[in-house]
């Protein structure tokens, strides 16, 4: 026959087994968790370094296209100049013909 002594002394090394497979289940569990949460996370990072890279080329192609737009602004600009320019000496040789004609006709 078991004693009393014997048989508590039993009692708490099956409820110490119990506790033990507890305690190693809730690590396994809490290990998953934790390797999935680390996936996410860097899932997450490579997301950002991602979306990152994406956002700084947008940035200088928008950079670069405002820098070639500008540089066309100027070349049309500089071209309404030489237009100008080269209507007016067009305006101006028309007069000088103009008057030659005139002069030409006074002394017909």
């Amino acid at each position: 026959k078991l004693t009393e002594a014997q048989a508590k002394l039993l009692e708490m090394e099956r409820k110490r087994g119990v506790a033990d497979t507890m305690a190693r289940d809730e690590k396994e569990h809490l290990q998953k968790q934790l390797t999935e949460e680390t996936k996410k996370l860097k899932n997450l990072r490579v997301d950002f370094e991602a979306i990152t890279t994406i956002a700084k080329k947008d940035k200088q192609e928008a950079k670069e296209q405002q820098m070639q737009l500008q540089n066309r602004i100027k070349e049309l600009e500089n071209r309404n100049v030489q237009l100008a320019s080269d209507q007016g000496e067009a305006v101006k040789k028309v007069q000088n013909a103009l008057e030659k004609e005139r002069q030409l006709r006074g002394q017909v």
